[in-house]
């Protein structure tokens, strides 16, 4: 079977991670996978794709559909005027463009599925276009609930109905006129849980060993230093935990990112610059996790962060911010300790009863391995092979 994976752009990032462990699986299971990026410039996690898989690179940018703009349509009569215009203009631009990028996704037509999975708007209009009147079936991949989706912009439903296949991550709110939308429209929809595939990641000790010793028990945090991660709020629960139990420890940032400089000067404001370790982007990360003591999430939203999931693999217990709707999908109030988004007290008080309360501790790390069941590889390819063979 020929499958093709759609990105917007392959940087590090969770969404790219997850995309690339599924190609990783369903290549070693003899499926033949092309790659297309949309954004080539954004291609680290190119690397990680086996070389016998094929990248087409195309740059398609989010301006380019004009489903990025459905917002207008909920500002009355005059949003819905300036929308249709801006439809008819760069529909006429997709047509002149075509040309350019026609002949080097022709030869991928007779693919079986084509995947939209980074969820955007640009590689969701680009497959329902280009894919839909060609492939066997067309998947949109939602890395989240796809009520969410709606909240953001309409113009995700309107690509939903063209593309007819829908993957989610949560059912949260689907009640709120989901069920019948995709009973009206005739929408498919699944929920298959994000894989962790990370028995191929080689531990190596005495990188761990010596982590340990330059860092101590360290909090970790993995992710993109970016806006949506919201390190800041870790970085000032570092703080609370020096100055409200005179607890200091260290917290290592394993990611790259434009807030870099931002969250540097916010470790200087809030008197921890010695204690906050920006890592960069790391291949690595097995070892981070391997040799720390705690994984600390801050993102105010996240669809399924498979970082939690990676840190619960790796025997860590997890604290993190009730970032909707995916923490609480993945931790379900048993798993580990949810806070607030944003509130950095509530987030250092959960951090310290892990550090001193080890019958906790030991409790959380211990039932990890029950959660993780629904994670593992074999049962989520064969979720995903009953969907595309539907």
């Amino acid at each position: 079977m020929n499958i093709i994976f759609i990105f917007d752009g392959l940087q590090f990032g969770g969404i790219e991670r997850v995309g690339v462990e599924y190609i990783k699986l369903l290549s070693s299971r003899n499926y033949h996978i092309t790659v297309v990026n949309l954004k080539p410039k954004l291609n680290a996690l190119e690397k990680e794709i086996p070389d016998n898989i094929d990248v087409i690179h195309l740059h398609y940018p989010r301006s380019l559909s004009s489903y990025r703009y459905g917002k207008l349509r909920r500002l009355g009569i005059m949003g819905n005027i300036v929308y249709r215009m801006i439809f008819v203009v760069l529909s006429i631009i997709n047509l002149l463009y075509k040309p350019f990028y026609l002949n080097k996704i022709r030869g991928v037509y007779e693919s079986d599925v084509a995947i939209a999975f980074s969820g955007h708007i640009n590689d969701l209009a680009f497959t329902a276009y280009n894919f839909k009147p060609h492939v066997g079936k067309t998947i949109a991949w939602l890395h989240g609930s796809q009520y969410s989706y709606n909240v953001i912009n309409p113009g995700f439903y309107d690509l939903y109905v063209k593309i007819g296949n829908l993957v989610c991550l949560s059912e949260k709110d689907d009640e709120k006129g989901v069920f019948s939308f995709n009973e009206k429209n005739r929408i498919n929809k699944v929920k298959i849980y994000n894989p962790i595939n990370l028995g191929d990641r080689v531990i190596d000790s005495n990188k761990v060993e010596s982590l340990k010793v330059k860092y101590g028990d360290y909090i970790l945090m993995v992710g993109r230093l970016s806006k949506d991660k919201d390190q800041a709020c870790l970085i000032n629960a570092v703080r609370i935990l020096s100055e409200k139990y005179n607890l200091k420890k260290n917290l290592l940032l394993v990611g790259d990112g434009p807030e870099l400089d931002k969250l540097k000067k916010a470790a200087q404001d809030f008197g921890v610059s010695d204690q906050v370790f920006f890592i960069g982007a790391r291949y690595d990360v097995q070892n981070y996790y391997a040799a720390a003591c705690i994984y600390a999430h801050s993102s105010p939203a996240e669809g399924l962060p498979t970082v939690l999931l990676e840190a619960m693999f790796y025997h860590l217990p997890v604290v993190s911010t009730n970032s909707e709707p995916g923490v609480e999908e993945i931790l379900q109030d048993k798993y580990g300790l949810i806070s607030p988004v944003g509130d950095s007290e509530a987030l250092a008080d959960n951090i310290y009863s892990v550090y001193t309360d080890q019958g906790l501790r030991n409790t959380l790390v211990s039932q990890e391995p029950e959660r993780l069941k629904s994670f593992m590889p074999g049962h989520v390819i064969e979720q995903f092979e009953n969907m595309i063979m539907q």
